[in-house]
């Protein structure tokens, strides 16, 4: 059921859902490399497309813990004299007998998902490291040998992601061209461990639509963890006219996110404040104008009457 669960909140990305559920189970089922980690990925896909979601929903799922995910941004290791950071720096040199930063992580939390940023930005000694970590499933620093073997690793990249807006390629063909550009950084020899490519593609408008009702769902859910008897109310077809408007598939979701954070949400706080006093609560009612590309509001109080406030 890890497919499936994983697709209640993940949208538009079944391939990639089935790839790492695949993975998963194979290991849990002890069918997998015994000292490798539970899974590794090449995760690639324009900014936007769900590679960083889909490592925190699949940490919540593994480990019962969406915190369980450490992301490194690996543009902070490109110069040579950085890559000693993650497992410890050499005798003499400033912060040796500390530890790594990677291998400290795992030391500190054994069961978790490691996601290494744009690893293309990193220096080639870090595929060095990975080399080792993917086959002998340790890294060792100056305060000992750590495990991985129940850690789960994914190598996010934007290498070759302008294939997947061409419309004249074929998804298949996209596919080809991108693994194409990473062989050209990626060592062979890493490309062979690691168990699958996760070509996450560009999101359909409909996904984009059941993201928003998503965003607009946590929204209220938040407001009723605070106990504020008071909801957002966005009609279906507002939300799709903002997608129609606003989504451009090269942006991902995150612009569409934002437009409606700093349009409605970030107003609708406002109002939440403001009618905090109210003791019935009530709804804030919402509607998107696409002539103007705003948003119009009303609050309606909740009717209430005097032996419900008494009680």
């Amino acid at each position: 059921g890890l497919a499936d669960r994983m697709k209640e909140n993940i949208f538009g990305q079944d391939e990639v859902v089935g790839m790492i559920a695949d993975a998963v189970l194979t290991a849990k089922a002890g069918l997998n490399n015994p000292d490798a980690p539970i899974g590794s990925f090449i995760a690639v896909g324009s900014s936007g497309t769900g590679k960083t979601y889909s490592a925190e929903c699949l940490a919540e799922e593994l480990f019962d813990d969406p915190d369980a995910l450490t992301v490194f941004d690996m543009s902070e290791f490109m110069e040579k004299h950085t890559v000693a950071r993650l497992i410890g720096a050499p005798p003499g040199y400033a912060g040796y007998g500390e530890g790594g930063m990677l291998t400290n992580t795992v030391r500190a939390r054994p069961y978790q998902v490691i996601l290494l940023d744009e690893i293309e930005k990193a220096h080639p000694d870090v595929f060095k490291i990975l080399l080792q970590l993917l086959d002998k499933g340790r890294l060792s620093d100056e305060l000992g040998t750590v495990d991985f073997k129940n850690t789960l690793l994914i190598l996010t990249t934007n290498l070759g992601q302008h294939f997947s807006f061409d419309p004249e390629r074929t998804s298949e063909n996209s596919a080809d061209e991108i693994k194409s550009e990473i062989r050209k950084i990626f060592p062979q020899e890493l490309i062979n461990r690691v168990d699958s490519f996760l070509l996450f593609k560009a999101l359909q408008p409909q996904s984009i639509v059941r993201i928003l009702k998503r965003l607009i769902t946590k929204k209220n859910d938040n407001l009723a963890a605070q106990k504020k008897p008071i909801s957002i109310d966005l009609p279906d077809l507002d939300i799709e006219e903002i997608v129609n408007r606003k989504y451009l598939p090269e942006e991902g979701a995150r612009q569409v996110q934002k437009f409606v954070q700093n349009n409605l949400i970030n107003q609708a706080a406002r109002i939440v404040l403001a009618n905090s006093g109210a003791a019935g609560g009530g709804v804030i009612r919402a509607s998107f104008d696409p002539e103007t590309d705003d948003f119009s509001w009303s609050f309606e109080e909740y009717q209430t009457s005097t032996e419900d406030v008494a009680a």
